[in-house]
C-alpha cells in the first residue's frame, strides 16, 4: 500500500515539476521574445506602441519632415521606383515636378513629400503605414516570410504624415515578382496555409511569442510545398486577385480621410510589340543581349493590362479618382516612345515630365 502511494506520489511529483519548469520555459521565451521584438508584441495586438527606432531616411529620395507645415497643403506620392525617380536626378522625379508646378500655380501653398522606394511594394507600403522600415525587402522574399528587423523601424510611420491627399502608384513590383516566382500549392502547403488564416484571427495567439514562431514556422512549410504554376490563365488570374486584395487593404488603411488619387504610369511595350521592338530596345541602349528584353515584350503589357483593370474595379468600387497617365506616349510609334525610357519601366526626365502633366491636368 505504501508502495502504491509513494507511486502516485512520485507521478504527482513528475508532473507538477514538469508543470512549473514548462511555464517557467514558457515565461523565459516570452520574456526574451519581448526584448527583442517589442514591434512585433504590439502589433499584433493593435496597440499605439512607438518603435523607438532610428530614423533613417536613406531609402526616400529627400528627407522631409514629420511634421506638417503650417497652412501647406500636403501631398504624398507613393510608388515604387518609378516615383523614388531611379536613373534621373531627385529635381526630375515627377513627385518633385509636380510639387513645383503646384507651387507656380498656387504659390506656398502646397508640399510635396516623395515616399516613392525602390521596389516598394502594396504589401511593403502597408508595414510603412505603422512603422517606416529602413531595408528594402523584395516581394518574392517578403511573401516568404522575410521582414525586417526591430531595430530597422523608425519611429514614426506614413500615418503620422497626416496627409491632405495621396497619390499612389503602384507599378509593377506587385505583378512582375508573381509573374516570375509565383508557385501552386500542394495539400502541405494548403495544409500550413489553412492553419496560418486560422491563427491570424488569434488574439491570443497574435500577442505569443509561441504564436509568433509558429507562424513563421508555417509561412516556411507553405513557401517550401510549392511547385512553380504553368498554367497561364490560372496563374495570371491568382496575381490580379492578389494585386487587387492589396491594393484595397491598403487603401482602406487611410479610412477615407485623406483625398487618395489612384495613379497608373505607362510602360514602354505595348500588346502589339514584339520580337523587333525588343532588339531595336537591345541596340538603343547597347545592351550585350536581348534575352531579358524578349521575356519583357511578352509578359509586361499583360501584367500592365491586368493592373489598369485592377485600379479601374478598386476606383470604381471605392469611389476615388483613377488617373491613367501616358495615353499618349502609349499611343506614339515605338521608336518614338523609346526615346522615353531608359529601360523597358523607367522613364527619362522627358517622359517623366509628359507624365507629370498628365497627373497634374487631372489633380
Amino acid at each position: 500500500m505504501k508502495k502504491h502511494k509513494w507511486y502516485i506520489l512520485t507521478f504527482l511529483s513528475i508532473i507538477l515539476i514538469s508543470a512549473v519548469l514548462g511555464i517557467l520555459s514558457f515565461l523565459v521565451a516570452e520574456i526574451a521574445f519581448y526584448a527583442q521584438n517589442q514591434y512585433w508584441y504590439f502589433r499584433t495586438v493593435g496597440s499605439k506602441f512607438t518603435q523607438k527606432g532610428c530614423n533613417d531616411f536613406s531609402l526616400y529620395r529627400e528627407q522631409f519632415t514629420i511634421p506638417r507645415q503650417k497652412d501647406h497643403i500636403r501631398v504624398i506620392a507613393i510608388g515604387g521606383s518609378t516615383t523614388y525617380g531611379l536613373g534621373v536626378d531627385s529635381s526630375q522625379t515627377w513627385p518633385k515636378l509636380l510639387s513645383a508646378q503646384l507651387n507656380k500655380t498656387f504659390p506656398n501653398r502646397y508640399e510635396v513629400i516623395n515616399l516613392g522606394r525602390l521596389g516598394g511594394h502594396l504589401e511593403e507600403f502597408m508595414q510603412n503605414y505603422l512603422h517606416s522600415a529602413n531595408v528594402y525587402i523584395p516581394r518574392d522574399r517578403w511573401i516568404e516570410g522575410d521582414r525586417p528587423r526591430n531595430e530597422d523601424f523608425a519611429a514614426w510611420g506614413w500615418k503620422d504624415l497626416s496627409p491632405d491627399i495621396i497619390i499612389l502608384a503602384p507599378v509593377v513590383n506587385d505583378t512582375a515578382p508573381d509573374y516570375l516566382y509565383l508557385a501552386e500549392s500542394n495539400i502541405g502547403a494548403r495544409t500550413a496555409y489553412s492553419i496560418l488564416s486560422a491563427l491570424r484571427n488569434s488574439q491570443s495567439i497574435n500577442s505569443l511569442a509561441l504564436g509568433y514562431y509558429l507562424k513563421k514556422t508555417l509561412m516556411v512549410l507553405e513557401s517550401r510545398n510549392q511547385q512553380p504554376i504553368n498554367e497561364e490563365p490560372y496563374k495570371l488570374d491568382r496575381i490580379r486577385n492578389e494585386y487587387k486584395k492589396n491594393l484595397v487593404k491598403f487603401i482602406k488603411l487611410w479610412d477615407n480621410r485623406p483625398l487618395i488619387y489612384l495613379v497608373g504610369l505607362p510602360l514602354l511595350f505595348n500588346n502589339d510589340d514584339g520580337v523587333k521592338q525588343a532588339q531595336q530596345a537591345t541596340q538603343f541602349w547597347n545592351l550585350s543581349n536581348s534575352e531579358s528584353l524578349m521575356r519583357e515584350v511578352q509578359y509586361m503589357p499583360v501584367l500592365e493590362e491586368i493592373e489598369k483593370t485592377v485600379r479601374y474595379e478598386v476606383a470604381k468600387d471605392m469611389h476615388i479618382p483613377l488617373l491613367e497617365a501616358g495615353h499618349s506616349i502609349k499611343s506614339m510609334p515605338f521608336t518614338q516612345r523609346l526615346r522615353l525610357y531608359t529601360d523597358s519601366v523607367h522613364m527619362n526626365s522627358h517622359g517623366i515630365s509628359l507624365n507629370t502633366a498628365d497627373i497634374y491636368n487631372q489633380v
